[in-house]
């Protein structure tokens, strides 16, 4: 975690690290923006671009940790959501 320090002291920016006791604590942080940066984990449990980009960027997922909002994009994730022609 120093290295996140480091690294942003590099260009200025002091951090300060805290660490949530459990996952439930962190979870609750998150899901109420209480946490401008944060480390978290996401892998594809399913071969399809959709298992990262809707969950992560679609404005009414739950767990979009980031709250990006973008109307362009949204109907954008919508239409994917629906082509079955990976290609």
């Amino acid at each position: 975690m120093a290295t996140y320090q480091g690294y942003l002291a590099e260009l200025g920016v002091k951090v300060e690290i805290h660490f949530a006791p459990d996952w439930p604590t962190y979870k609750r942080m998150l899901e109420q923006g209480q946490l401008p940066m944060f480390r978290l984990v996401w892998y594809a449990d399913i071969p399809d671009p959709d298992n990262f980009l809707s969950p992560l960027l679609h404005s009414t997922s739950p767990t979009n940790r980031t709250f990006y909002r973008n109307p362009l994009v949204d109907p954008l994730l919508e239409q994917a959501r629906k082509e079955l022609d990976a290609a």
